[in-house]
């Protein structure tokens, strides 16, 4: 073999050696590399997620924190169902109280059991002047209970509600008789 051939194959040999060195080992690594970096991506991606819906959850726990004083207080103005009967007597109390005649019947009760805010639904009828009527609405709105008048109708006394009505104490001929409906919410 002549000098030159040997170059030749030692030259070939070297370049094998490197093309197995580089496919067997350097591809591998970068090839790992690039899963390697490619997973870092991924978790510092999942970092910053993780970061937002932590800072949108403190937002919110604050946002909580903010309305929970108007929470409590919107809960403690739904009736309670088994106050019932005392409600009743709060509103009797209040009629009495601003000189009405009254009659108090329960309408309805809210059915749906899906209903946001379920609710007691009441006929009252009232008998008295205009004054004491308005001493009677100012008292119900200013009751703990959230309560929703909707339906309202006044008319004077006519001469038969009049007679039917006579020695009912402060009761004239010039007096209104008024029907209110009203809703009040109640806790589930």
């Amino acid at each position: 073999m002549n000098p030159r051939q040997k170059i030749y194959l030692i030259l070939s040999i070297v370049f094998v050696v490197v093309l197995i060195v580089v496919f067997a080992v350097i591809m591998p690594l970068i090839n790992n590399i690039k899963t390697l970096s490619q997973m870092l991506i991924d978790e510092q991606i999942n970092i910053k997620t993780s970061l937002e819906e932590q800072k949108q959850s403190s937002g919110l726990m604050n946002q909580y924190q903010e309305i929970e004083p108007t929470l409590v207080k919107f809960k403690e103005s739904l009736l309670d169902p088994a106050a019932a009967l005392s409600f009743i007597i709060a509103l009797e109390n209040m009629a009495e109280k601003t000189n009405n005649n009254y009659n108090i019947q329960v309408a309805s009760r809210s059915q749906e059991p899906s209903a946001d805010f379920p609710f007691l639904a009441f006929q009252i009828s009232l008998w008295g002047n205009f004054s004491n009527l308005m001493k009677f609405l100012s008292l119900l709105e200013n009751m703990p209970y959230w309560v929703e008048i909707s339906q309202v109708q006044i008319q004077l006394i006519s001469s038969s509600v009049f007679a039917s009505q006579k020695g009912s104490v402060n009761l004239s001929v010039n007096d209104i008789a008024t029907n209110l409906t009203i809703k009040v919410y109640i806790q589930k």
